[in-house]
């Protein structure tokens, strides 16, 4: 219930938003793909680097987390940098 909530939300302010009103669907369509593509591709990249660094650091220290720590911290990084980028966003144009 409170995704369902939240995305309503989200929806409101996109359509609040968009440039004209006359080609929100067009918007609205690129809107799910800028939204969808990004989860469709990170979890092959972030499967093969968990995969490729786990390899790196069990062959140094059988006990190793470095695949984890590494996916960790670009999740990390891009929350920071999203968080950033969002925060300049002037308003509606």
């Amino acid at each position: 219930p409170a995704c369902a909530m939240r995305q309503a939300v989200d929806f409101a302010m996109v359509l609040d938003v968009l440039p004209d009103p006359a080609h929100a669907a067009k918007d609205m369509a690129v809107w799910s793909i800028a939204l969808t593509l990004p989860q469709m591709l990170a979890t092959p990249i972030g499967g093969g680097l968990l995969d490729v660094f786990q390899r790196i650091g069990r062959a140094r220290h059988p006990e190793s987390k470095l695949g984890y720590q590494l996916v960790f911290s670009v999740a990390s990084f891009y929350l920071v940098l999203s968080s950033w980028l969002v925060k300049h966003i002037k308003g509606v144009k």
